[in-house]
């Protein structure tokens, strides 16, 4: 009886951390996803064979216009 206790706190502990892992992972995932500078930070370190595949483009890099030099408001 005492060992059973036992066991039912150790796997309710065990869920617990399995849920908050679970939970703030995905949170981690959506949070990256959803933040664009992080797509162009893993576009740069990923190599083209691997971004090729995906069918992601990189952008090359080009001198910004005069009128892209521009401070505005």
């Amino acid at each position: 009886m005492i060992q059973n206790r036992k066991f039912r706190r150790a796997a309710r502990v065990n869920r617990a951390k399995a849920f908050l892992f679970t939970a703030l992972f995905h949170l981690v995932l959506v949070g990256s996803i959803l933040n664009d500078s992080a797509y162009e930070k893993i576009e740069t370190i990923l190599p083209t064979v691997v971004t090729e595949w995906l069918g992601w483009e990189q952008e090359e890099a080009t001198e910004p216009t005069a009128e892209e030099k521009l401070l505005r408001p």
